[in-house]
């Protein structure tokens, strides 16, 4: 059995579960690697404890947006006065939601309140697959914070924004097969659109590195996969800080495409592995865990 499913109940290990409860061969990870992918938190926290580079990140939950009433407050002079207090808040939120490119030092320093963290930053749901529901917000970015509304749950991780190129690498059975590099032909980042609709990004293959940096980026890869103690066929996502020369690791994906646009078969392919065969060998890694 081949699973072809993404986001919630499919590569959060729900689904390989059940199947190990019905005793059914699969391909691709298992319970705990699956789970471990697929939460934000917990991978960063193996990847961190492993000496694996992640950007620097918090987590924000909605209730913290409420406290945001108070920094307005004090800032107004207003504090302790819950009719000035809220006055005061909706008076400055107001103003800096609306349309007009003129924003006033009040208004600026309100959002600079608001923001987690200082910009560029990337907003990341905790559990949802292809990039949904991600935003990078950049220093000239129409946007506050404190009106976000948490569409995907009520806590995000926010993350440090490093620029830089985007490398995916090819996993298979722990061993690296390639990598290529993501480039952004319309959109700031690599969304969810850009995944799956032709002629948004264009693959660069092989990745334009160094011999020592591209050995880098594989056996990094390799380790992270480990670290998750994935199976089967696993892509690891990397941004490249070109000033440090340091890969940053974004994700390690279980549950990796095989459309058209998906860079997995496209590396396998390169590398000598044509998708007849990449399927073979995955098909030999199905089981179930006892």
């Amino acid at each position: 059995y081949q699973r072809r499913v993404h986001g919630t109940y499919g590569e959060d290990g729900c689904l390989p579960g059940l199947l190990n409860i019905l005793r059914i061969p699969y391909t691709h990870s298992g319970v705990l690697a699956s789970a471990l992918a697929f939460s934000k938190i917990k991978s960063k926290e193996l990847f961190i404890a492993n000496n694996i580079k992640t950007a620097e990140s918090i987590i924000i939950n909605k209730s913290d947006n409420n406290k945001l009433l108070s920094k307005v407050a004090y800032a107004r002079g207003v504090e302790g006065d819950r009719n000035a207090e809220a006055a005061a808040y909706s008076s400055v939120c107001e103003a800096s939601s609306t349309a007009s490119t003129y924003k006033s030092p009040a208004e600026v320093e309100f959002r600079k309140k608001c923001d987690p963290m200082a910009r560029p930053y990337v907003i990341k749901p905790l559990a949802q697959g292809s990039s949904i529901g991600i935003e990078v917000i950049f220093a000239e970015d129409d946007f506050n914070f404190a009106n976000y509304d948490f569409p995907y749950g009520n806590t995000v991780m926010i993350e440090k924004y490093i620029k830089g190129p985007e490398f995916q690498v090819a996993v298979l059975n722990g061993k690296a097969l390639g990598a290529l590099e993501i480039k952004l032909l319309e959109r700031r980042f690599y969304d969810y659109d850009t995944k799956y609709t032709e002629g948004l990004a264009e693959h660069i293959l092989p990745a334009p590195l160094s011999h020592d940096m591209n050995n880098k980026l594989l056996r990094i890869a390799e380790k992270a996969s480990n670290i998750i103690g994935c199976n089967g066929m696993v892509r690891v996502e990397f941004i490249l800080d070109k000033q440090q020369q340091e890969f940053y690791i974004i994700e390690v994906n279980t549950h990796t495409g095989l459309t058209p646009l998906s860079s997995y078969p496209e590396i396998a392919d390169f590398y000598g592995i044509n998708f007849m065969n990449l399927c073979e060998e995955i098909l030999k890694t199905a089981s179930f865990e006892e």
